[in-house]
Formats: structure tokens, sequence, C-alpha cells
């Protein structure tokens, strides 16, 4: 045994020299805190290496990783599921980028060459590589590699950059700032991400309701694709019976990374839908459930039918389930594009400054680089919202609509586009065009709860009560959170309906706003309850510490209508304010 099989305790693989510590880089980088990979991938990582270590590099196939690494059960079928060729292609992202950014420091690389699963342990000398001597077999080939557009919003490739060589004292100033530049710009923050994939599978409980699924996949597909938000694949276009051949054989063609399933039956005299949605990546289930409809005259492609609208907004929504996933995996390992755009969602729905500032760098860094993706310009508006709110000296609100217009510019078809526009247009004082530009978002996305609910609140505090109210009444029949709970908290106040409207403001937390925490006031000193009212007080001036002198001010901002402000006004002054 020559010193090759003594370092590495089996047979050798190869015999360049350089080889012998092929074992050493593989624990130093398993170990370095810097190596941004999930354990199950560096388990991956580690079974390939010591398989290739070992001598067996010819045994290392897509069965073999999947049962021995990934637990995969012995019955597993690598042309069903594509979890291999997705965990090789996430692992293979994080070498690259790994040695991107730390390779100066380390003389052995470790790569996993596109196509197969064998690892290269190569030197810093490209003519001293280790590798083994017989090429894989057939058999350890990846095959069909998933689209790109479906794996960059998880794995994307990194953006490599390179510096020019620089002379002199000068020159190593350049190179210092320059490696500080690649430092960020190379980070696994500044890659671009695309929209998740998915994929829709309609079957039915039995042969005779083929028909009914069909057209209940159909009108997914069609409620899906107006939020925007996912790239539906064409994995599944033809819905099939349970335990037919077609749906124990059907192959993927082009794996996605979520699935959609759908089993249409009927519950005594009503259509039920059984749906769940499913991380392939993963190999869970991220939810399920059982919904059954309350009007069987409803059509499919209706976009009142209630099941649509449930489900649609449960996958596709601003709260959805894919986009709840994706936001979160992306606050742990941040990029540009559309993994951005899902943080700033989430930053704005919690309200939360410092997520929305972080969010805001990254949006316009997303900018800076692509100036006219639209979908990123109405994010960064939606940021800079609330990011306005308390300070309208800043300009935020009105560089929020700026931002608004052009993105609607670029994509007037665009749902998310429209729907900001409405609410900087509320917010800069344009209560009727932000009326129109919500109209339009409603039209463009029927099936998008949240354009309701936001229309129905402007509708509502310019004076609208009726139309407003019903709106917001449709979202929350569909919604299982309370959504504009703080303007359903106004009408009860309107109405007098003083202990409904405390309910209200402790259902959606409205102690975190300036306009609940205002109608908090006002109605416990209508309740008489002045002591909690004085508490209120205390803790609204915190945050706001000249509301007295600016209320008048603030509600001409928000564009709340004269008998509204009027009534908020004299509940105010109960309590002892006098508010200017």
């Amino acid at each position: 045994m020559d010193a090759y099989d003594r370092h590495l305790g089996g047979p050798a693989v190869a015999q360049d020299g350089n080889c012998i510590d092929a074992r050493s880089e593989l624990r130093r980088l398993l170990a370095d805190p810097e190596f941004h990979c999930t354990e199950r991938n560096k388990r991956f990582l580690e079974f390939i290496s010591e398989e290739l270590f070992a001598g067996r590099q010819t045994a290392i196939k897509a069965y073999t990783v999947a049962v021995d690494v990934f637990g995969r059960s012995p019955d597993f079928d690598p042309s069903i599921d594509p979890i291999v060729r997705i965990e090789a292609t996430r692992l293979r992202t994080s070498l690259s980028r790994y040695y991107e950014l730390h390779g100066r420091e380390h003389d052995i690389h470790i790569d996993l060459p596109r196509g197969r699963y064998i690892p290269n342990f190569v030197s810093g000398n490209a003519s001293a590589s280790c590798r083994p001597h017989d090429q894989a077999t057939p058999e350890s080939f990846e095959g069909p590699i998933l689209p790109s557009r479906a794996l960059s919003r998880l794995y994307p490739s990194p953006r490599r950059k390179w510096i020019a060589t620089v002379v002199g004292l000068g020159g190593g100033l350049l190179l210092g700032v320059a490696l500080v530049a690649v430092s960020w710009w190379g980070s696994p923050g500044m890659v671009f991400s695309d929209q998740p994939t998915v994929a829709i599978r309609a079957m039915a409980a039995d042969a005779a309701n083929d028909e009914q699924a069909a057209a209940l996949r159909d009108a997914l597909v069609v409620a899906l694709s107006r939020f925007q938000t996912l790239s539906i694949s064409s994995e599944y276009p033809v819905p099939v019976s349970k335990g037919s051949a077609a749906a124990e054989n059907a192959a993927i063609a082009q794996p996605s990374k979520y699935l959609v399933t759908l089993k249409y039956d009927r519950w005594g005299t009503k259509p039920s839908i059984w749906w769940q949605v499913i991380d392939r990546v993963e190999g869970r289930i991220l939810e399920s459930d059982l919904e059954v409809s309350t009007d069987d005259g409803v059509s499919w492609t209706s976009s009142s039918n209630p099941l649509i609208l449930k489900l649609a907004n449960e996958i596709a929504g601003r709260r959805g389930i894919i986009g709840g996933v994706e936001a979160a995996a992306d606050w742990q390992h941040p990029t540009l594009g559309d993994g951005c755009i899902l943080r700033a969602q989430a930053a704005v729905d919690a309200d939360d400054r410092a997520a929305l500032e972080a969010t805001r760098k990254c949006l316009s860094a997303t900018l800076d680089q692509r100036p006219n993706d639209s979908a990123a310009l109405a994010a960064l508006a939606a940021v800079l919202l609330p990011l306005s709110m308390g300070d309208t000296s800043s300009g935020l609100a009105a560089e929020a609509l700026e931002h608004a217009n052009r993105a609607v510019a670029l994509q007037p078809d665009s749902p998310s586009a429209a729907h900001v526009q409405m609410l900087a247009r509320y917010y800069n004082g344009q209560p009727d065009s932000a009326i129109f530009s919500g109209r339009r978002a409603s039209e463009l996305n029927p099936f998008d709860i949240s354009i309701s609910a936001d229309l129905g609140s402007i509708l509502f505090l310019v004076g609208h009560w009726d139309e407003g109210i019903s709106l917001i009444s449709q979202a929350n029949r569909i919604s299982d959170r309370p959504l504009a709970g703080e303007i359903l908290a106004f009408n009860a106040y309107r109405q007098g309906s003083y202990a409904e409207v405390l309910r209200q403001l402790q259902d959606v937390n409205a102690s975190k706003t300036y306009l609940g925490q205002l109608l908090t006031v006002a109605t416990l000193a209508r309740l008489g309850r002045m002591d909690e009212a004085s508490a209120n007080i205390a803790i609204l001036r915190r945050s706001h510490p000249d509301f007295e002198n600016s209320f008048s001010a603030d509600m001409a901002y928000r564009s709340i209508a004269p008998s509204l402000v009027a009534a908020l006004k004299y509940g105010l002054e109960a309590s002892g304010l006098r508010l200017k």
C-alpha cells in the first residue's frame, strides 16, 4: 500500500501526490463555520467523498445517495423524486460560493462537476488534481438538470467578479477596496433569485369526476397566474383518477420545487377538495386541508368561487404558504431579486422598521443592477410607505409614489404594481386616484383578498362606508387571519358599538399603529374608563410626542372623511386632550 492508500485507509483513486491532503481539506471545509451549507448536504458531500477515497466512485448513484444520505425508502425512483439532483445543485452552489470568498486560504478546492455526483479535489496547480482514474459510469450521471429558473431561487449561481491588477502603493489601496467590494458583492446575499416554481396536480376520487377535477385544476392555474408570484410548471397537465395507471406511472418531465396536489370529491351534495402543498426539496408537507364548498352553483372559473379564492390565496397570496417559506429561507441566506421582494412583503406585514430598512437596501441594490424590474420597484414603494409614517417631511411618501408609478408604467398588467400605486396615491393625498388604482388592481387580480381589503379600507376612510365594509367583509370570509380589523373597529366606533371597537382592536394588535392608539383612547373615554384612557395617552405620547398639535394635519394627510375625524376628535377630547 502506498502513502496515498495509507493516508486514506482504502484503495487509491489517484496516484497524484497532491491528493494526499484531500481528506484533510474535506474535514477543514466541513468544520468551517463560513461554509454555509445544510447539515444533510454536508453529509452528502462527506458520503460521496468517502466513496471516492475508497475507490467506489462507480457506485455513487442517485439511488445510493437518496437511500444512504437522505433516508429515502428502498423503492426510491430518481425519475419521480428529484431530491438528489436538487440537493446536488444546492451543494454545488455552496461549494462555489465558499471557494469564491475563501479560496485563497486553501491549497485544495473541492468541486462537484455539473451532471455528476463524484467530487473533484483540485490543487492550486491545475495540472495536479485529485480525480478518479475511471470516468463515472452513465448511472452516476445526474440526468436532466432542473431548469435554472426552478433552482436559482434557492440555489443561485454566484456572480464572479474579477479585480484588475494594480501596481504600486496606490494600487495596493485600490486592491484593498476592491477586496471589500468582492466580499460584499460576492456574498450569498448578493445573489439574484427568481420566483419559486410550483406544479399543480389534480385527481378525482373516482373516474366519474375526472372532468370536474380537470376544471378545478384549470381554474386554480388561472387564479394562481393572476398573482404573478409563482412560476407555474407544466407538470401534470391532465388530471387523473385515483388508482389509475396514469396516476401510478406519471413521470415528472420538469420537476418544480413545490407541488400542489388536489383531490376532487363530493361531500354529500357539495363539492369538496382535499389539498396539500409539498416542498419536494425537503420532502415534507407544508400544509394540508379539506375544503367543502358552501355553494354548489358557483362555477370553478368564477372569481367568487370560495374554494378557488381560498386555495389561491393560501398558495400564492401575500401571506401564502409558499411565499412564507421562501421568505423565511431568504432571511437566513439573503438574496437579491425575488427573495428580497418576499422579505420586503414580510417586513411590511410585520411593520418592523429594522426589517424595512434592511429590505430597502436590498431592493435598492436589486434596482441598481435591474433598474427596470417592476416587481422590485413596487416592493420598494411598499417599504417606503410605512417608513414615511410620522415624518411627512421626509419625502419618502413622494418617493414611494414615484417608484409605484414607474412600476405601473413598466408593467401595466401587474396587480402588485397597481396595488402599491393605490396605497402610494392615498398617502400622498390623492384619494380619488388611489381608488382608481385599487379598482384597476382588483380587475387585474380579482382573486387577491389583500387588494380587496386595502381598497375597502381606503373607501371607508374617505367616506364610502358601505362599499368599503362590504369589500373587507368579503375578504375576511376567505382569510383565516383578520384583515383590515382596524377599519372594522372604526366602523363599530362610528356606529357607537364601543365594546366591539375594543374587541376588534385586540384581535389585530392595533396598539402598534397610530390610528389604532387614537381609536383606543377615544373609545375608552366614551366608555368612561378614564384611568385606562390616560395610560394609553402616555403610551401614545412616547411614540408621537406632538400628536395633539399635529392631529388635524395627520388626519388630512390620511384623507380621512371629516365626519369620521369629528367623531374621533370628540372621543379624544372627552379624555381631556386638546387637539389642534
